[in-house]
C-alpha cells in the first residue's frame, strides 16, 4: 500500500490499519494450534466436535465484534477481539486434546519430519493458496478506491459474509465422504468414482437454491446486515447477486481438491491453484481499475471483481478436470446441473413473481416459505431426486 501510495496509485494504509495488522499477527500461532487438533479429530472421523466448536466460536466472535463496536473502539479493537477469540478456541481445543487424545508436547524428531514435509507440505501449501486465492480483489479495490477506498472494501466484503454462512456446507458434505473416498482410491476405482458422482451431484441440489435465493433476497439479506445504513451498501446487492452463483461451482471445485487428495495428486492441485491465484491477480488489476476509469463509476469495479471470483472458479475447474479425467475419475458437472439448474429457475420464478410485488417484509416471507416446495417438486419431476441421493443424505447427517 505504501509503495502504491508512493506512485499515486492508490491510498497507503492508516496508522491505526497498520497496528492492526501487527496485532492480527497474534492470532496466527493459535490458529494454527487449533487447526492441527481439528485435523486430529477428521483424522477420527470425528467431526462433529470441531464443528461445534466452530459453531460456538462464531457467536463469540459476533458477539466480541459488535461489543468492540458498540464502545467505540475502531478497528484496533477488532483486531484484539480476534486475538482473544482465536486464544479461546485454541485453549478449547487443548482441553479437548488432553482429554481425547494426549498432552501436547514439544519435540523434534528429524526422521518423522523427514516422512511428513513431502507429504504434508503441499497440503499446506494448497490450503495457504486456496486462502490467498479470494484475496486479491479486496486489497486491489482499497489499493485503487482512492478517497472511497473504505467505503468500497465494506460494499464488496459484506456479501462475503453472507456467502461465508453458505460455504460451510461443502467441508462438511466433503469430511463425511472423504474417508470412503480415501479408501476406495486403491483398487476400487469404480466405486470411487460412483462415490464422487452421487456426493458431486448432492453438492449442486444444495448449490443452486441457495445461490438462487441469496439472487432474489438479495436486498433483504443485505438489509439484514446493513439495517439504517442500507442506503450506503446499494452496491453491495448487485454485487451478492453475482457473487452468489460462484457458489455451484466452488462446492464442486472443494469436493474435487479432496478427490485429488485422494489420489495422491497433491501437487497438482498446488499447480492448480497456482495458476488460478495467477488469473485472478491479473484480470482483477485489469478490471477493478478499468471498470472505475472507463465507467466513472466506482462500484463497477465491485461488479467486476465480483465476475472474476466466478471466472476464478472456472478456471480452477478447467485445471481440475484433465487431472480428474487422468485418474479415471472425470466430473461431468453439466450433466449433473442441468436438473438442479432448471429447478432452481422455477423456485427464483415463484419467488421473484411473490417478493417483487408484495415487497418486505410479507413478500419476503411468502418467497422464503414457497422456495423449498417448488424446488422439491420440480427436482423431483425432472427426476433429480432418488434412492442414491436419499442415502448419501443420511450418510452426511449420521456423521
Amino acid at each position: 500500500y505504501a509503495g502504491l501510495g508512493a506512485l499515486g496509485l492508490g491510498q497507503p494504509l492508516t496508522s491505526s490499519g497498520q497496528q492492526a495488522i501487527w496485532v492480527l499477527i497474534l492470532t496466527l500461532l493459535p490458529s494454527a494450534y487449533s487447526g492441527a487438533v481439528t485435523a486430529l479429530y477428521n483424522a477420527s472421523e470425528r467431526m462433529e466436535v470441531p464443528a461445534l466448536i466452530e459453531v460456538i466460536t462464531a457467536a463469540i466472535s459476533f458477539l466480541a465484534r459488535i461489543s468492540v463496536l458498540l464502545l467505540g473502539w475502531g478497528v484496533l479493537g477488532l483486531a484484539w477481539s480476534a486475538v482473544g477469540v482465536t486464544g479461546l478456541t485454541a485453549l478449547a481445543f487443548f482441553f479437548l486434546q488432553s482429554r481425547t487424545f494426549f498432552p501436547p508436547s514439544l519435540s523434534f524428531d528429524r526422521q518423522l519430519i523427514g516422512k511428513l514435509v513431502p507429504v504434508a507440505f503441499p497440503l499446506m501449501l494448497n490450503n495457504l493458496l486456496s486462502a490467498v486465492f479470494f484475496r486479491f480483489d479486496t486489497f486491489i479495490v482499497r489499493a485503487f478506491g482512492g478517497a472511497q477506498a473504505d467505503t468500497l472494501v465494506q460494499q464488496y466484503t459484506l456479501p462475503y459474509q453472507l456467502l461465508n454462512i453458505a460455504m460451510v456446507l461443502p467441508p462438511a458434505v466433503t469430511f463425511a465422504v472423504f474417508p470412503l473416498l480415501a479408501r476406495r482410491a486403491v483398487g476400487e476405482r469404480a466405486a470411487m468414482a460412483d462415490a464422487q458422482r452421487r456426493t458431486l451431484q448432492l453438492l449442486l441440489l444444495i448449490a443452486f437454491p441457495l445461490a438462487m435465493g441469496m439472487c432474489v433476497l438479495s436486498s433483504d439479506l443485505v438489509w439484514i446486515f446493513a439495517r439504517r445504513h442500507f442506503g450506503e451498501y446499494l452496491p453491495s446487492v448487485t454485487v451478492l447477486r453475482i457473487l452468489a452463483w460462484f457458489l455451484p461451482l466452488s462446492f464442486a471445485n472443494g469436493l474435487l481438491q479432496y478427490v485429488l487428495i485422494a489420489v495422491s495428486r497433491q501437487a497438482a492441485i498446488t499447480r492448480a491453484f497456482l495458476i488460478g491465484a495467477a488469473c485472478n491477480l491479473a484480470l482483477n488489476l485489469l478490471a477493478i481499475p478499468g471498470a472505475e476509469l472507463l465507467l466513472g463509476k466506482p462500484e463497477w469495479g465491485l461488479y467486476a471483481a465480483a465476475l472474476i471470483t466466478i471466472l476464478s472458479e472456472v478456471v480452477l475447474y478447467i485445471v481440475f478436470r484433465p487431472l480428474l479425467t487422468g485418474e479415471g475419475l472425470a466430473p461431468r458437472i453439466a450433466h449433473l446441473s442441468w436438473r438442479p439448474l432448471l429447478a432452481a429457475l422455477a423456485m427464483g420464478g415463484a419467488m421473484a413473481g411473490l417478493r417483487w410485488p408484495l415487497g418486505a417484509p410479507w413478500g419476503t416471507a411468502a418467497a422464503i416459505l414457497v422456495a423449498p416446495p417448488i424446488y422439491g417438486l420440480a427436482l423431483w419431476l425432472l427426476g433429480g431426486i432418488g434412492p442414491d441421493e436419499r442415502a448419501l443424505v443420511r450418510r452426511i447427517i449420521a456423521r
